[in-house]
């Protein structure tokens, strides 16, 4: 075998791709298809013709890494080439005449078999430390497309280089379906571009674009429910793509009754159609699927779940899969018979893993506590391991308090198993499944490393727990249960550093473990995953990791994206302003109303009832690690110093006398007893708790530091019975001296969450409770609530409230839902002078301020409770309901009307002045600028009037004076007052002097300059820079792709293309032709080019691009409705034409720069 590794290359292709050489091809030539497999290292598959280097020719592998960066492998960036030779053809098949160009000669008369080339995915092993692909070549004699046994006749590795180690994961993007955000078992395509994920809640596999990772984008769906013996009734369990990428396997197990005989199906999906292309009965209850190395089986666990005295134990079936016609696939069933752990009688398999080489497989047997060791050459089981019992601290009571203090005992019960990198050591879920039996627990709350004889090498006892706790992520409603249960789990190799991953179902937690040492693994970090996490895909070759949540009914899931990051600073990071709850030894969680504590970067939040004694944390903001670091802890009291317990805290504010107030709404244990009467009739009260700042009930106010709402609110004409508000009422709380210089000013403003019941509020008004402290009294503004926009049962209602200043106030509006259902999760502002007091008549007049569903961080959990407002940007918080998620904090920019920060307006709003042109690609000769243009025929002052990029506290005030005329220009250019540059990922954003976003635009990368065009009023597209001129907008089509370059002459001819627009374009659909109509090529389906980015095809090098440019000749490119959307044509040769600038001037003759930027004069 011969074996090709330089530290400057990394192969690039997708797996098992057959480059077919037919006998009867006119020239012999089928070039393999390129694609990215690292960072700036690419292959090239090129066809060798009969000679001295292959005798009956083949192909020609060339690798090295791509300097120029123009996503092609030139020829002076080639370093190693590998010839893989054709077998000699059958005697009757001999090659066809060299016809006219495109035609086929006739095959031979014996139809000898075609040879093939080959390439398969290689893990981290002897033969390449880390990773690559195998090239291999021979006779395709049984005619099914693939190399198989003896018609294997030549290989070569061509290995990855070793690259720098990866630190840890962040964030990268988040996705959901419009379907709805359910995502089960995620797997992916073996090139790393395409996922598929099982949805329960559709009954179907739905298939993801990831190309571009940052924006994902749903391909299709399709319906597995009608492949079982009751349509309708199936629900995918599991889903595994073959390494060849043609099929999607899913296994579906019937629904209609657990405890019949109706059997499972596993359907074939056909990947690149999105169509069934074939399904086989399988046994009773399936569950996981996993397809070995080599493509050849499908391992299916029989699960047949139910009760455990079953008399249909579970199996593992394995598949031999046909690839011509998978119904004809054969099915073997080896049977699970375990001698240790549980109810042996009935064993029920649940996960596999197959090893590297495809010859041993692992199977949980989870309601057993026991894992199968298979023999996948014998199809036999070699061992039976005992998972054991685990001891060990823990959390055992749902008592309103987190301590990992309690003696515990928990049978290990894994779900998922995962083989490590080496394949000499495994891992295990504990997640648990049966019930409490002899004070022993089910499930074991961690994870547990064995080797593959069934010892365990780790096990990490309480700390699992413990981390969850540091990150305000351990759900202490699950205490009595099985804690955080771990569910899934996952195991690669990212850039010379093995990796395992662990999430946790109930705190929706990914855990990041280093296990290049498996008896001493190493915790790197613990990251939000999508609610419900149940399974992941690693993507080394993408540097990707890929996460499913399935969510709560089908709220809340979705697939979040995780990048590997060799910079330590990275690490751990969800995005700019987007921080997490941390502390080292003070459990915390569930916060539900905040406030800035007048300390640059600190904020001080009260959890709600999830904690039993009331208490006020301060959090300090930490830029470098991403976190907001509790650093103190507050426990209160009574005035007479007693535990203050058994209220619901839903709102905090700073007491501008001292202190802190507190808003409760409604509970029966308010104070730890009914909470008063009315007239003799118990209630629930809502109330407010004055404290010290030593953490007692004040008694200076109400003699308790208590107040209650009045039995009849005074001022209301009907007397209300407040018996009736009782959970829905107070959400939030904000205390305002409104008489600084003067005593008796000290109010509290209260949110009500939602109208009172009883038709005493209509419709959507909900109040505002103005509370004068000094005079004990109550009056009422109105606020009209958003309609429902996100269907039954996600009312909408007030969360919180802020003091902004003078009369004015902003609150967090919401409804009941999460990530894709989402609908309202906004930030408005309101002047208390523009309602009427006690009249729901006249309600305020609200303002936008922010949506947070348009963000950058898209802050769509449930409860988004908290909103702070500090000076340098508001912080929203989320109530992770007791750590069941992240507890996150998000800094937003200053507070606007009309828009989010960052966020583009539908219409430029009218003030007039829009952002008309950027240039983000500056230097100190020539600067960055922003140029904005008065659109209207009016003069516009610009007084008060800011600009800000993504980073709130970039701020641009325009000076006092700054006037712009009646379709006039003004630049602001980077320099002593504008000292921001803007990012290659940044937003320009537009705010009037009233604080509403006006205008915004925002970019990924850098693209030179970008302007409206049609200016004024158009979109933004790539453009020559024309700094206080008219933008030059292209000639050609701005709502999709040009032709940048062409090259006839000398061979081979290209041609390359632009994205014009702000957007990825996907080119399904497109063609383009010369000046003969029946020389088309078709883009292949899928290809996607970024905004900015350029798209070279060779001629014999790109798919059917077979046709080459004459020395007269035209380029005509056609959208999917046919419309001609470019076209360039010529009358005679010359080495390169080309836009100048880029995709946008007219074509001239020019130096050729095939995939780079054009050489213009």
């Amino acid at each position: 075998m011969k074996k090709f590794e330089r530290e400057t290359y990394v192969l690039a292709a997708a797996l098992s791709v057959a480059a077919g050489c037919g006998n009867g091809s006119v020239d012999g030539s089928d070039a393999g298809r390129s694609e990215t497999f690292g960072p700036g290292s690419l292959v090239r598959i090129e066809s060798e013709a009969p000679g001295a280097n292959c005798a009956e020719g083949g192909q020609v592998v060339r690798a090295g890494r791509d300097t120029s960066g123009d996503g092609r492998l030139d020829d002076d960036e080639v370093e190693v080439s590998s010839y893989v030779c054709h077998g000699r053809a059958g005697d009757d098949g001999g090659r066809g005449r060299r016809g006219p160009k495109g035609a086929l000669g006739a095959p031979g008369d014996g139809g000898g078999p075609g040879s093939l080339l080959q390439l398969e995915l290689l893990a981290p092993g002897a033969e390449c430390p880390a990773g690559g692909y195998k090239a291999i070549t021979g006779i395709d004699a049984n005619r099914n497309g693939r190399l198989e046994g003896d018609e294997r006749t030549d290989e070569a590795l061509l290995c990855t280089p070793a690259t720098e180690p990866a630190a840890g994961f962040q964030l990268l993007s988040r996705f959901h379906a419009p379907t709805g955000p359910a995502a089960e078992i995620v797997t992916a395509t073996p090139d790393g571009m395409t996922l598929a994920y099982t949805n329960a809640v559709t009954g179907g596999v739905e298939f993801v674009d990831i190309t571009v990772p940052t924006r994902p984008r749903l391909l299709g769906s399709v319906d597995v429910s009608g492949e079982v013996t009751h349509p309708g009734k199936g629900d995918p369990t599991s889903v595994a793509i073959t390494p060849n990428g043609k099929y999607a396997i899913v296994a579906v197990i019937d629904t209609e009754d657990p405890l019949a005989d109706y059997p499972g199906a596993l359907v074939f999906i056909d990947v690149a159609t999105r169509t069934i292309a074939g399904k086989i009965d399988i046994g009773v209850g399936p569950d996981a699927v996993r397809v070995t190395p080599d493509g050849s089986k499908v391992l299916v666990a029989i699960e047949d779940e139910g009760a455990t005295a079953s008399p249909r134990p579970g199996s593992l079936q394995v598949v031999s899969i046909d690839y011509e016609n998978p119904a004809a696939s054969t099915l073997t069933t080896i049977p699970m018979t375990p001698d240790v752990g549980e109810h042996r009688a009935d064993a029920q398999p649940e996960f596999i893993d197959v090893s590297a080489d495809g010859t041993t497989a692992i199977v949980s047997l989870q309601e057993n506590n026991a894992i199968a060791v298979i023999d996948l050459v014998t199809l036999t089981v070699t061992r039976y391991i005992d998972a054991g019992v685990a001891t060990h601290d823990a959390d055992l009571a749902e008592d309103g308090e987190i301590s990992l203090s309690e003696p515990f005992a928990g049978r290990r019960e894994p779900d998922a198993v995962c083989l490590l990198p080496g394949g000499r050591h495994f891992l295990t879920a504990n997640e648990g499944d049966t019930s409490v039996v002899d004070g022993v627990y089910p499930g074991s709350r961690n994870f547990t490393l064995f080797d593959l004889d069934g010892t365990v090498v780790h096990d990490p006892g309480a700390s699992f727990e413990l981390l969850a706790s540091r990150y305000g992520q351990y759900p202490d409603s699950r205490s009595a249960a099985r804690g955080v249960e771990p569910e899934g789990c996952g195991a690669a190799r990212f850039g010379q550093r093995d990796f395992a991953f662990v999430l946790g179902e109930r705190n929706s937690s990914l855990t990041v473990l280093d296990v290049e040492e498996p008896t001493a693994p190493r915790v790197i970090q613990m990251l939000p995953a999508p609610f419900r996490p149940e399974g992941l895909v690693a993507l080394p070759q993408r540097n990707l990791l890929v996460v499913a949540g399935e969510g709560d009914g089908g709220l809340g899931g979705g697939v979040w994206i995780y990048q590997a990051v060799s910079d330590p600073g990275a690490v751990g990071s969800l995005g700019p302003n987007v921080f997490r709850g941390y502390s080292e030894s003070v459990p915390f969680g569930g916060i539900s109303g905040g406030a800035w504590n007048g300390v640059e970067g600190q904020l001080v939040t009260t959890p709600d009832n999830v904690f039993e004694r009331q208490r006020i944390w301060t959090f300090a903001l930490d830029e470098a690690s991403h976190r907001m670091n509790l650093v103190d802890e507050l426990l209160l009291s009574t005035a007479t110093g007693e535990p203050l317990t058994g209220y619901d805290p839903e709102g905090l504010s700073l007491n501008p006398e001292g202190g802190y107030v507190i808003a409760t709404e409604g509970a029966a244990r308010n104070g730890g007893s009914t909470s008063g009467a009315c007239d003799g009739v118990p209630t629930q009260r809502n109330r407010l708790l004055f404290v010290t700042p030593e953490g007692r009930l004040d008694a200076s106010v109400n003699e308790t530091g208590i107040v209650d709402l009045p039995c009849a609110a005074q001022g209301d004409p009907n007397g209300i019975d407040w018996t009736a508000l009782t959970g829905n009422g107070f959400e939030g709380v904000a205390v305002v001296d409104t008489l600084p210089d003067a005593p008796g000013g000290l109010k509290a403003y209260v949110a009500f969450q939602r109208p009172l019941s009883g038709g005493v509020d209509a419709g959507n008004t909900t109040r505002i409770g103005e509370y004068d402290v000094d005079g004990g009294t109550w009056n009422f503004y109105f606020y009209t609530l958003e309609p429902n926009h996100a269907g039954p049962a996600a009312n909408v209602f007030l969360s919180d409230i802020a003091h902004l200043g003078g009369d004015e106030f902003v609150v967090v509006e919401r409804d009941q839902r999460r990530t894709g259902t989402a609908g309202i999760k906004r930030l408005y502002a309101f002047r208390l002078s523009t309602g009427a007091v006690n009249d729901s008549a006249k309600p305020v007049t609200k303002v936008l301020a922010a949506d947070l569903l348009h963000t950058s961080f898209r802050f769509d959990f449930e409860k988004v409770e908290t909103v702070a407002v500090t000076p340098r940007g508001t912080y929203v918080i989320n109530d992770n309901d007791g750590g069941e998620e992240a507890q996150v904090f998000y800094r937003i920019g200053p507070l606007v009307s009309g828009g989010a920060p960052g966020a583009t307006p539908s219409t430029p709003a009218s003030s007039g002045l829009v952002v008309n042109e950027v240039f983000s690609q500056g230097s100190a000769e020539n600067p960055d600028y922003v140029e904005l243009l008065n659109v209207t025929g009016s003069e516009l002052n610009l007084a008060g009037w800011t600009l800000t990029d993504d980073d709130p506290a970039h701020v641009y005030v325009f000076p006092e004076g700054t006037v712009v005329p009646p379709g006039g220009r003004l630049v602001i250019a980077e320099g002593a007052d504008f000292d921001f540059g803007l990012g290659g990922a940044d937003a320009v954003n537009l705010f009037n002097a009233q604080g509403a976003l006006v205008d915004a635009h925002a970019w990924t990368s850098h693209v030179g300059s970008a302007g409206r065009c049609p200016e004024g009023t158009g979109e933004f597209f790539p453009m020559t820079p024309t700094k206080g001129a008219p933008n030059e907008c292209a000639a050609g089509d701005l709502t999709g792709l040009v032709i940048n370059e062409i090259s006839s002459n000398p061979n081979p001819d290209w041609v390359e293309f632009i994205n014009v627009t702000a957007a990825p374009l996907d080119l399904s659909g497109w063609t383009f032709t010369d000046d003969d109509p029946s020389h088309v090529y078709a883009f292949p389906h899928g290809t996607i080019v970024a905004p900015g980015e350029l798209l070279v095809l060779e001629q014999n090098a790109s798919g059917s691009f077979t046709f080459g440019f004459g020395s007269a000749d035209r380029i005509n490119l056609y959208n999917p409705e046919g419309t001609l959307v470019d076209s360039h044509g010529w009358s005679a040769h010359v080495s390169s034409v080309g836009r100048c600038p880029d995709g946008v001037g007219e074509m001239t003759a020019m130096a050729a720069s095939k995939g780079g930027v054009n050489t213009c004069e």
